[in-house]
């Protein structure tokens, strides 16, 4: 079953002028222009077995190339091209790889006469220079000499520690050479505990490290660590301090929940090994007020239906203790938008439903346009109802 995704783009002919657009040109000048239709491009993926490497080792990869289409292996081409790019942009090595199902492997190796500093790992088919960089696959790497010690992530060495009944202490381990290979002064490091952050900036001690060691006294389920180097280069890390955290995320349909707009909420609960977990439990609003249970499948997924959402309110999720607690965890949804858009997409029998519902445009002009596996197979210009509504109906052969 294919996808159908639909674009929608409203307006108000009182307050807002009719724009023409050109397609911007990414084509560069040893390239093909692009006049074959989008849904016959290749992706094009590189899975490294890293990002930060020394002289002398080697840069293993597998690669896989889909079609744009409908996202299975493609066989339009056989042979890939993997470049290897210094930072002046010179190409040191390609690679052609053979494909055989669009999946192929290779490798680079990182001899002792090039020059330490960031490199790019690009990949592309010769079928794919019809239609521009966007689909090139590009990586950039950090190559170091041998025996800067740079092995290892970025923020390494982390430790949680209860050390009392309300002191806890968190240290890590930062290196800012692993993103940065020209940073050399003081490193700055930001802590989110439960969203409070504290920012400090860190010198290298006796054994050239940069090493943090930080005590709180509020029991906390995330840490965020961030450290930005003197080029201003960022890597972030999220550290569970809570075992028996769960992760909920929310995705409302079309993006938002609305006021006064019905919507239908999708989720998935995480647990704290990024695994799916099997919950139930109840929407509440800030009063404790019950507005929907909801419950999980085995992955960790599903749905609720919110009626008519009030942006004066703010909800949470309640999810049910497999054991008794004290404790009682409340996870938000996102806040209501008071003024917006939704649209709902859903099968009905062979056909497909699409519903549009707005709060604040009144018999005004959408543009409705559809696509299926990269083919545009509609472009509408519709009319809102005075209640800000519209539906419409498409025949089984969009739908399936």
């Amino acid at each position: 079953q294919l996808l159908v995704i639909a674009w929608l783009l409203f307006f108000s002919a009182r307050s807002h002028p009719l724009l023409a657009q050109q397609e911007k040109d990414t084509t560069s000048p040893n390239q093909t222009s692009q006049t074959v239709p989008l849904s016959y491009a290749e992706k094009v993926y590189l899975q490294l077995d890293g990002k930060v490497y020394t002289k002398g080792n080697i840069i293993w990869f597998k690669s896989i190339v889909l079609s744009a289409g409908n996202h299975f292996p493609s066989t339009l081409s056989g042979i890939l091209y993997v470049e290897l790019v210094d930072s002046n942009e010179t190409i040191l090595e390609t690679k052609l790889i053979k494909l055989e199902n669009g999946i192929g492997q290779g490798f680079f190796e990182l001899f002792e006469a090039y020059a330490p500093g960031t490199y790019l790992i690009r990949a592309y088919t010769n079928w794919n220079k019809n239609f521009g960089p966007d689909f090139f696959f590009k990586e950039y790497i950090q190559v170091f000499d041998t025996g800067l010690g740079v092995q290892g992530p970025p923020i390494n060495s982390v430790k949680f520690i209860k050390e009392g009944a309300e002191v806890y202490r968190l240290t890590a381990t930062f290196n800012p050479l692993g993103i940065d290979s020209l940073h050399q002064d003081k490193l700055k490091v930001s802590i989110n505990l439960d969203n409070k952050v504290d920012t400090l900036f860190l010198k290298k001690n006796k054994d050239d490290e940069y090493r943090l060691d930080y005590t709180f006294s509020d029991k906390s389920r995330l840490a965020r660590l961030q450290m930005q180097t003197e080029n201003h280069e960022v890597y972030a890390s999220t550290i569970i301090l809570d075992q028996d955290l769960i992760d909920l995320q929310f995705l409302p349909e079309s993006g938002q929940l609305v006021h006064g707009i019905t919507s239908k909420v999708g989720f998935k609960v995480l647990d704290a090994k990024g695994k799916g977990k099997m919950v139930e439990g109840e929407i509440i609003d800030e009063q404790d007020n019950l507005i929907v249970p909801f419950q999980s499948n085995e992955l960790g997924m599903g749905s609720f239906l919110m009626l008519n959402a009030d942006s004066t309110k703010q909800y949470y999720a309640r999810i049910k203790a497999e054991a008794p607690t004290q404790n009682t965890v409340l996870y938000p949804l996102p806040k209501v938008a008071s003024v917006g858009n939704v649209l709902s997409i859903k099968k009905e029998g062979d056909n497909l439903q699409i519903r549009v519902k707005s709060n604040y445009l009144k018999q005004d002009s959408i543009y409705l346009t559809l696509s299926q596996g990269g083919k545009r197979l509609y472009d509408l210009k519709l009319e809102l109802l005075p209640n800000g509504t519209f539906s419409l109906e498409l025949p089984g052969q969009t739908a399936s």
